[in-house]
């Protein structure tokens, strides 16, 4: 099963059913049926419980980006910028990975 449509953006979900050439392998007696899957696991799902991290996290940037003005002005731009650039960073990267998790899971 994958997405289909345009890139980053899918509009549908393509499976592919085979056939099997060859001699079967043994697998695990639990069958693994939709049923039995959460939501967001469900094809085209998302995790809409990742809103609470998105504005947590985006709470914690922008605390972080005021600091970081203050400090350039308190401190100095150099001594800000060494402090400030790899904390806002981190702080970016964990609400991109955050709004990731909103997004269609077969992206």
């Amino acid at each position: 099963m994958t997405a289909d449509g345009a890139p980053f953006r899918p509009s549908g979900v393509l499976r592919v059913d085979a056939q099997l050439v060859s001699k079967p392998v043994a697998t695990p007696s639990r069958p693994l049926h939709s049923a039995g899957l959460e939501a967001s696991e469900e094809a085209m799902g998302n995790d809409l419980s990742a809103w609470i991290g998105v504005v947590l996290w985006s709470q914690a940037l922008a605390l972080a980006a005021a600091a970081t003005a203050w400090a350039a002005s308190t401190w100095g731009r150099a001594q800000a910028w060494l402090a400030g650039v790899p904390v806002v960073t981190v702080l970016g990267l964990t609400v991109t990975d955050q709004v990731a998790l909103l997004l269609p899971n077969l992206m």
